[in-house]
């Protein structure tokens, strides 16, 4: 019994850690995000509009999914491994 409570403190830490990542990767494309809107008004390339959407579109993934990520890793650290897979599999089922 010890070891799946040791086995998912370690789990939860390293996905948190992993996940604290994407949260770094959202927070860099903050400055890009806003160089190409704060331009919107000037004469910006089609290349341009479409890297900036799509940097945002990144940035908000990154973001949304490194919290909810983390939430998740913090959850194994305090054992709640049984709760989140129940939640998860009832939320992936395929057929209601």
């Amino acid at each position: 019994m010890k070891d799946k409570r040791n086995y998912s403190f370690i789990l939860g830490i390293f996905i948190f850690f992993c996940r604290a990542f994407k949260k770094f990767l959202a927070d860099n494309l903050v400055p890009y995000v806003n160089i190409g809107f704060n331009n919107i008004f000037n004469a910006i390339t089609f290349i341009e509009a479409w890297a900036t959407v799509s940097m945002f579109a990144l940035q908000l993934y990154f973001d949304f999914s490194g919290y909810s990520d983390m939430a998740v890793g913090l959850g194994l650290l305090f054992g709640l491994k049984g709760s989140l897979l129940k939640f998860l599999k009832y939320h992936t089922n395929q057929s209601l």
